[in-house]
């Protein structure tokens, strides 16, 4: 009777896996490729991140986090290639550590829009040199070697542009913190 009880509960925990599974993994790979830009790359991460769901399975079944944790589990492994690959700047990596809150699940439309709205405030108090080269960099995508050779400046120029802005950003967003890290 005891191994009945235990293989019943292993195909419902096995059901429930494949629902999660169905339910969002097409909406992870989405949210990956959101960071990583590359498709491929972006699916692996998302089946790692399952196979981390999959161990753990049983915390999850009456939780209701799943959504949330499986968000949180991609975006930082994501973030984790990116700062392993290492082909932009620890600046970028740090930017978009700042600017994922925009893209976040948990996050209501209200806070999105407060968040675009302390964004584009601290841009505007900023010199205008290191808001068209956050922007740059963001926005166009542009490298550091090329933002300093557009604006004329060398590649620490660039940087120290680049962590003004960011340090600013941090004290600006620190209440956010919050929302985007312990939902």
């Amino acid at each position: 009777m005891k191994q009945f009880t235990k293989k019943t509960s292993t195909n419902g925990s096995d059901r429930h896996f494949r629902n999660v599974f169905d339910t969002y993994f097409a909406e992870l790979c989405h949210f990956a490729y959101s960071f990583t830009l590359d498709f491929d790359l972006s699916q692996d991460i998302v089946q790692e991140t399952f196979i981390k769901y999959w161990k753990a399975k049983d915390n999850f079944l009456e939780n209701g986090t799943t959504r949330a944790w499986l968000y949180k589990t991609t975006r930082n492994s994501c973030l984790d290639h990116l700062k392993s690959k290492r082909t932009k700047t620890s600046c970028r990596v740090e930017a978009l550590e700042l600017l994922t809150m925009e893209i976040s699940p948990e996050l209501g439309s209200m806070e999105i829009e407060e968040i675009k709205a302390i964004i584009a405030s601290v841009l505007r108090d900023m010199p205008e040199l290191s808001s068209q080269i956050f922007k740059m960099n963001r926005y166009e995508d542009l490298t550091y070697p090329e933002i300093a050779q557009k604006v004329n400046l060398s590649v620490k120029s660039v940087e120290y542009h680049m962590s003004k802005v960011l340090a600013k950003l941090r004290v600006g967003l620190k209440e956010y913190y919050f929302l985007v890290f312990f939902v």
